[in-house]
């Protein structure tokens, strides 16, 4: 089975924290919530990945790396501007329209049983099935009505008070089957605002099974900090992700991991203490000075260094041609001499790339295989 994890959203709400790292690579319980995922996905059956990114798309190739960690393949789109939740699907077309497949909002820390809401869809034969779990305040939430079957009636996304029929709300987690690319319309698009309402018009079965726990959304500062518990206050400002680096001697853009390996040593190290500094930016060819990791970090708030993940991902990296000439210096994508394809330059034939087990396109194996509101555009914001 396929899954979707949207992952393009800049988070605006989380001001400096999402400054330096994209929403869905903030930890909770010491683990970037992308990865989390990833890992949810893997023990309930995936064994290939799509991710939409946009921004610091660079950010999210390097800790996801090309899924060999999780046992599975991962393939990557960049969107140039904000599709939304359901307009994502289109650069997976190719990919998603053979089968059923999952979609998970990337910044929603959930542990569900993604074996059971397949079950439970293929069992009801809707085009969808929405995860739900109650919740006392639904004001900036999507809200499902659900019938005696379980099927969903209305959909209502941020109700207004007198709209406040229901305390189901929306996990950002969905099956879907293939059928759903038939509605959905050109260009960008959000599956609570636009496609769930469309489809209940048309008459289409969509479901809603309500799971028995609630998620960990990050939404805001305040929702990241209770989310984190006693960890923010432990770690204080030196292992919030995101924070100045100018101000934080110390700071590392993934907490604790960073700390994990020499390569991924604090701020304020030149490059000739990190080692090999790696070149980020969409368009690193064209950016002299494009974040350049580890090169005079203390006058680069900029520059940081991708935890472990960075070392531990080296399959999901090329070095670029000419090496000799580009000192120590590496580009994110699988053939350097297309550096603009490899991190979602407009150049790009094509808007995904693929990652095979070793970095290639040729047939994967999974390893090591076993046997979900809020707000539902949050993940594009």
């Amino acid at each position: 089975m396929k899954a979707l994890l949207l992952a393009a959203g800049k988070g605006t709400r989380l001001g400096s924290l999402t400054e330096h790292i994209p929403k869905p690579l903030l930890e909770v319980r010491g683990t970037p919530v992308l990865r989390h995922l990833a890992a949810l996905c893997a023990r309930h059956g995936v064994d290939e990945l799509c991710i939409n990114t946009h921004y610091l798309a660079d950010r999210i190739r390097v800790v996801m790396g090309n899924g060999s960690d999780f046992g599975l393949r991962i393939r990557y789109s960049f969107e140039e501007e904000l599709l939304g939740t359901a307009g994502a699907l289109h650069h997976f077309r190719d990919v998603l329209r053979d089968d059923t497949f999952f979609v998970l909002y990337g910044d929603n820390f959930m542990d569900y049983d993604l074996g059971a809401l397949a079950a439970f869809h293929r069992a009801k034969g809707g085009i969808g099935t929405v995860a739900l779990y109650e919740k006392e305040d639904v004001r900036h939430s999507g809200i499902a009505v659900l019938d005696a079957h379980a099927r969903i009636t209305r959909f209502i996304e941020k109700p207004a008070p007198e709209q406040r029929v229901s305390r189901l709300v929306n996990c950002g987690l969905y099956v879907l089957e293939p059928d759903i690319f038939s509605f959905l319309p050109d260009g960008p698009s959000d599956f609570g605002k636009d496609v769930f309402p469309s489809l209940l018009a048309q008459g289409k079965e969509l479901y809603g099974m309500v799971m028995d726990h609630p998620l960990i959304a990050i939404d805001t500062v305040e929702m990241y900090r209770d989310a984190v518990g006693s960890d923010a206050s432990d770690h204080e400002e030196s292992e919030i992700p995101g924070r100045d680096a100018s101000d934080v001697g110390e700071s590392r853009i993934l907490g604790q991991h960073a700390s994990d390996r020499e390569e991924s040593e604090i701020l304020g190290q030149h490059a000739s203490d990190v080692g090999e500094s790696r070149i980020l930016g969409q368009h690193a060819s064209d950016h002299e000075e494009s974040e350049i990791l580890g090169r005079d970090a203390s006058d680069r708030e900029e520059s940081r260094i991708l935890g472990q993940y960075a070392s531990d991902n080296e399959e999901s990296e090329n070095l670029v041609s000419d090496a000799s000439d580009r000192e120590e210096s590496e580009i994110l994508g699988r053939d350097a001499g297309e550096a603009k394809s490899a991190t979602g330059g407009s150049d790009m034939p094509s808007k995904v790339q693929n990652f095979g087990q070793n970095g290639t396109d040729g047939p994967f194996r999974s390893q090591n295989m076993d046997s979900s509101g809020r707000r539902n555009d949050d993940a594009e914001k």
